[in-house]
């Protein structure tokens, strides 16, 4: 059976067991990245879980039977489903949203078209784009984009956007900063279980440091915080070499360590860490900026 097939047949099914109509959609994620999905557009809700065609489509590949992933599929959407419709009224208010705005930064070559209906700044080869920060008790935390048609409904302006959204995103979301062993000796800990059971192991001490912020979710923004990275140089005296290891992440390194292994290595720890250790949706850039504590400038390299 081909993808196109299983999809047809899926909505199909999904359609004669639950009488309800079946939309399929594409999203476009971060990175220019699409899914295909299916909603089931049950009566009396103004939500739907997303149906990822692709999670299903992988089981069936690893033998599950047509039938069961039927079955799966309507557990699952059941256990997702919102009993109540969310009252999304505020988000009508620039007062009520205004102090839910937050940033995040993301590759602009890479999500060219989305930018084309969405505020944003550049800088450098990313660019700073905008949410609302949403929860309810039916569904959680989420955040929803801000499309241009949002600022013509606020009657407001980009620059307020972004002004609300960098107070915002530094108050509820504080840099750290830590040493990259800790983060190493951190990720060994959760997958072994407690520290008790930490198999031994040694990492040869290294100036790097893992920059994100306390959440550890797309805590890259960081990077625009004002005076992180200046209080970084001055604490170290010297120039930062920022590596970008993921949306959510950055790595800095002193200069003066840099002098040692090169510039020309660095970039090419960069495209190899990109290529083999980050998913798609989460790739930031394969340059490496620098940090320049005398003009106080981050620039490419």
């Amino acid at each position: 059976m081909t993808k196109e097939l299983f999809t047809k047949q899926l909505k199909e099914r999904l359609e004669e067991l639950t009488e309800c109509v079946v939309e399929i959609h594409t999203t476009t994620k971060n990175n220019g990245i699409k899914l295909e999905s299916l909603t089931i557009m049950r009566e009396g809700k103004n939500t739907y879980p997303t149906i990822y065609i692709d999670i299903w489509w992988d089981i069936y590949n690893k033998g599950e039977s047509f039938e069961n992933i039927i079955t799966k599929v309507l557990e699952w959407e059941r256990k997702s489903a919102v009993n109540k419709e969310i009252d999304l009224d505020f988000f009508m208010d620039f007062n009520q949203v205004k102090e839910k705005l937050r940033y995040k930064i993301i590759n602009t070559e890479k999500n060219l078209d989305l930018l084309n209906s969405i505020p944003h700044k550049d800088f450098l080869d990313l660019s700073k784009v905008y949410m609302v920060e949403v929860y309810t008790p039916q569904i959680g935390n989420g955040t929803i984009m801000i499309h241009n048609k949002h600022l013509e409904m606020w009657g407001t302006k980009p620059e307020e956007i972004d002004r609300y959204a960098a107070e915002q995103t530094e108050k509820h979301n504080p840099y750290c900063i830590l040493p990259i062993e800790k983060v190493v000796k951190n990720i060994v800990t959760e997958l072994a279980g407690t520290e008790e059971t930490i198999p031994e192991f040694t990492m040869p001490p290294m100036e790097m440091y893992v920059l994100t912020n306390r959440e550890k979710y797309l805590g890259a923004s960081v990077l625009l915080y004002q005076n992180v990275l200046k209080n970084f140089a001055k604490e170290k005296k010297d120039d930062i070499y920022i590596l970008p290891s993921s949306t959510h992440e950055l790595i800095l390194i002193p200069a003066r360590v840099v002098w040692y292994t090169g510039i020309k290595h660095l970039k090419e720890m960069v495209k190899e860490v990109n290529s083999t250790q980050v998913e798609p949706e989460e790739f930031l850039s394969d340059n490496v900026y620098m940090y320049n504590r005398f003009t106080d400038k981050i620039e490419i390299v």
